[in-house]
């Protein structure tokens, strides 16, 4: 392998971490002649466009991954998928539906288009569409402006009970 840019003198006791999802090892600091701080980043390079992670769609309530029922609001996170900033959909009260297009993200299931409640550059909030009953697996596929993501597989139950656990205090007598 031949690393980009200046090759970095041959060192020891470093720190690193492995990114998965991402494919990329990074190694801190480290000891040539003398300590050193440097961040050097070694993998493929950066996706072009987004990119769903490995188990990256869960249940927006619970955390809980699949299986999905039709209906059910889902999470993908990943990197890519949206705009920096996070923005929030709204109900369109005339046509009484969610969009389907958000900031320029869009998600297909099975290649119907999923209503989009939240979007962000790490994260899509959307509904696993009723189009989908009867159906026991799922590729999800998000797209934002124009480039789509590799599908992800998810089951497909006709229902999927999750609960969202709410931690409670005991209040005194």
């Amino acid at each position: 392998m031949t690393p980009g840019g200046d090759t970095p003198a041959p060192r020891y006791r470093v720190e690193a971490a492995f990114a998965s999802d991402l494919q990329i090892a990074f190694f801190f600091g480290g000891q040539t002649t003398d300590f050193s701080n440097d961040l050097v980043r070694l993998g493929a390079s950066p996706p072009v466009g987004p990119m769903i992670a490995a188990e990256g769609i869960r249940d927006v309530f619970s955390g809980e991954g699949g299986p999905f029922a039709p209906g059910e609001l889902v999470s993908s996170y990943g990197v890519s998928l949206g705009p920096r900033a996070g923005v929030p959909s709204a109900f369109d009260p005339v046509k009484g539906t969610v969009p389907t297009v958000s900031a320029g993200v869009s998600v297909l299931v099975n290649g119907v288009p999923a209503p989009i409640y939240y979007v962000r550059a790490d994260q899509v909030n959307a509904q696993i569409p009723y189009e989908l009953e009867g159906q026991q697996e799922a590729s999800i596929t998000a797209n934002y402006n124009g480039v789509a993501s590799a599908a992800e597989s998810v089951q497909i139950a006709a229902i999927a009970p999750k609960l969202y656990l709410v931690s409670s205090t005991r209040m005194a007598p």
